[in-house]
């Protein structure tokens, strides 16, 4: 499941996430891959920063700076990982860090 991160730096700088609440299906394991969303804006994620999601259900967030993407593992394998987890995300380009402008959710179903 891939979630666009774009970021717009004029004229007030901002950071969105689509969809900002990722529904995802119980019974396995997921991987969310957060990855640029270059339409209207061109910039490189130099590093980043996912907040707020518990383990379990799920996996630390990793960064891939060959690919410019940031991944979780959600192991959601039934009721006891069911909710709606808000986190937080942020990114550095150009040597300035990016808060997103919305708290997204991902929920398990």
């Amino acid at each position: 499941m891939n979630l666009l991160v774009k970021l717009v730096t004029t004229p007030a700088p901002l950071l969105t996430v689509t969809p900002d609440d990722e529904d995802v299906p119980s019974g396995g394991t997921s991987t969310l891959m957060w990855v640029r969303d270059t339409t209207g804006a061109d910039f490189q994620f130099s590093s980043s920063s996912v907040t707020g999601l518990p383990n379990p259900p799920f996996s630390a967030p990793s960064y891939n700076p060959t690919q410019n993407t940031i991944s979780v593992t959600d192991n959601h394998l039934g009721i006891s990982t069911q909710g709606n987890f808000n986190y937080s995300l942020s990114v550095t380009s150009g040597g300035t860090s990016y808060p997103a402008s919305e708290r997204p959710v991902i929920v398990n179903r």
